[in-house]
C-alpha cells in the first residue's frame, strides 16, 4: 500500500509536470483513518509547496492550520457514535487547494465543502447509536432548572 507521504508527493510532482489539476480520494471503512490521513497529506502537500516555492511557508502553513482548526466544528456538527466508532463520520468533506500555476504553484488558498450522509440521524438513530456530537454539546451546557423544566432526557 502507498505511504501517505508517498501520495501527496506524487500529486504534487504530478500537478507540476502535467500542469492539470490533481485529485486524491481517500476512502475506508468506519475507524480507517480518513480525517487522519486528510491531515497529513494536506500537511505533506504543504510542506512540499513551501520547500518548491523558496519561501519561508507561511502561508501555506497558515491554511494548513486554519483547515486544522475548523475540523473539530466540522465534526462537532458531522459526527455521531455508531456501533462500530464512538466518533464516526457522517458526512462528507471535498477540500480544495488552490495553487497558483504562474508562480510555481504556489499555495494561495483553500475551501472545504461537505455535506451530510445521514440527514435521517437528527430526528431518529438506530439502537445502540447517537445523534450528532453538536446535540450533545448543547445539551452539556444548559442548567439542571432548564433540563427539568422542558423534561429533557439526555443520553450518555
Amino acid at each position: 500500500q502507498p505511504h501517505v507521504f508517498k501520495v501527496a508527493n506524487r500529486l504534487f510532482a504530478d500537478l507540476r509536470s502535467h500542469r492539470q489539476m490533481q485529485t486524491c480520494i481517500i476512502s475506508g471503512e468506519s475507524g480507517a483513518g480518513k480525517t487522519e490521513t486528510c491531515k497529513l497529506i494536506v500537511q505533506q502537500l504543504t510542506y512540499i509547496n513551501s520547500l518548491v516555492c523558496g519561501d519561508d511557508g507561511k502561508l501555506a502553513r497558515d491554511i494548513s492550520a486554519k483547515l486544522q482548526q475548523m475540523n473539530p466544528l466540522m465534526e462537532a456538527f458531522g459526527n455521531a457514535k455508531t456501533t462500530l466508532n464512538d466518533n464516526s463520520s457522517r458526512f462528507g468533506k471535498y477540500i480544495q487547494l488552490y495553487l497558483n500555476p504562474e508562480n510555481s504553484f504556489r499555495l494561495c488558498g483553500a475551501s472545504v465543502n461537505h455535506y451530510l450522509l445521514e440527514k435521517s440521524r437528527v430526528t431518529q438513530q438506530c439502537p445502540g447509536e447517537h445523534n450528532y456530537h453538536i446535540f450533545y454539546f448543547i445539551l452539556a451546557g444548559l442548567s439542571h432548572d432548564v433540563v427539568k423544566r422542558f423534561h429533557i432526557h439526555v443520553r450518555h
